[in-house]
């Protein structure tokens, strides 16, 4: 597994194939490059396609640090700078869609196209958090205002990994 060391901390990351446009895949939060293994060996069949582990997950480094998603987004396009990766479609999963948004808030000229996979769609109502420098901080998770559902309507995150840890699932409404 290759790693690149970005202001001291290594990013872990995958990339396999050839040919355009790359794909870039981008896990959830306490996931790894790993959830995207199978779509990895599929779209590594015809194009460039690298997943990575951010920061402070999987084989990254874990600093002792704040965790932001601006932060993510920096170093996702430090990185594909380094590995020369020009106009990506990224592809965040939950937590990964909101790094992706933020990436393209923040380095507009770098993705080609983002894809949203099971992404907190709350955040598509108003600013992105942390979205460009000098931009207005985020509150925390459980502060962050949420969709309003339907009377009826299950309220539950349906990310496979974290649904079965206790405390995780339930969104207010």
């Amino acid at each position: 597994m290759p790693r690149l060391v970005r202001d001291g901390v290594a990013l872990a990351y995958d990339e396999v194939g050839s040919g355009s446009p790359p794909v870039l895949f981008l896990h959830g939060w306490a996931c790894d490059r790993t959830y995207f293994a199978p779509q990895v060996a599929h779209f590594g069949r015809s194009h460039r396609t690298l997943a990575a582990d951010l920061r402070g997950h999987g084989e990254s480094d874990k600093p002792r640090q704040d965790y932001t998603m601006a932060g993510f987004a920096d170093d996702l396009a430090w990185l594909c700078g380094q590995l020369e990766v020009e106009q990506p479609i990224v592809v965040g999963h939950s937590m990964g869609g909101t790094v992706a948004l933020v990436l393209a808030a923040r380095h507009p000229a770098l993705p080609g196209a983002i894809v949203l996979l099971d992404m907190p769609t709350a955040l598509l109502a108003g600013p992105l958090a942390d979205a460009t420098p000098g931009g207005r901080r985020s509150r925390p998770c459980a502060a962050q205002p949420t969709a309003r559902w339907p009377a009826g309507t299950p309220r539950r995150c349906s990310c496979p990994r974290t649904t079965a840890r206790a405390g995780h699932g339930s969104w207010s409404g």
